[in-house]
């Protein structure tokens, strides 16, 4: 049988157990931001600088391309304390219009645009014709054969089809309707094509590139 010391041994060791329980620190609270990937860098720097601040809230950063980003929340319906676009047109064009079955709300009526990027052609000192690239002949050096051109998909990232904007709008600054076609021809699977009316282009992305 234990004796009266063991018996006040045990209920010390009890005791102890529960107080250190009840330190434990408490679980914090996890807020969840889906963003364009373009934007993990500097959102890095702002997840430790917030959490800093707020001790008791755990970021959980995720990063899809801008649409992707939306159509985590609108079609596949997934909860989302943040969402951050590289496009904001992209916020009232899909989550203004798209509507929770549940409360019949729209995913989103506003938005805060609070920062600004831009697009660069981003190449390293191992990339073909490095030492020959310039403002000038960026666009013929990107069109010769054996370059490699990495775009994100236009269907699903904002810096792919501004990447796409962007050759359209090379060929007006450059005086060279060629521009597009030979940067893009025949990189894809299925063709991208662009369509002028009036003063506007149009570019056509298929369903399905590769």
């Amino acid at each position: 049988m234990p004796t009266s010391r063991q018996y006040l041994g045990l209920v010390l060791a009890l005791v102890i157990l529960l107080a250190l329980a009840g330190c434990a620190a408490p679980a914090k609270t996890p807020l969840r931001v889906l963003m364009a990937g373009s934007l993990l860098v500097p959102f890095d720097h702002l997840e430790a600088a917030f959490e800093r601040t707020h001790p008791n809230v755990d970021v959980l950063a995720e990063g899809h391309g801008s649409i992707q980003v939306i159509r985590h929340v609108t079609e596949l319906h997934e909860l989302a304390d943040v969402v951050v676009t590289a496009d904001h047109t992209l916020i009232p064009a899909l989550m203004y219009t798209a509507t929770d079955a549940e409360t019949g709300r729209p995913y989103a009526d506003w938005y805060v645009d609070f920062a600004t990027n831009r697009l660069a052609l981003a190449y390293t000192d191992r990339s073909a014709y490095a030492d020959e690239v310039n403002v000038d002949n960026w666009y013929e050096v990107i069109a010769r054969p054996g370059v490699r051109l990495g775009l994100a998909d236009p269907r699903f990232d904002a810096a792919g089809y501004r990447g796409l904007m962007a050759l359209q709008l090379a060929e007006v600054y450059y005086d060279d309707h060629l521009i597009f076609d030979n940067a893009i021809t025949g990189r894809f699977e299925s063709a991208i094509r662009v369509r002028k009316e009036g003063a506007q282009w149009f570019i056509l992305v298929p369903e399905i590139v590769q």
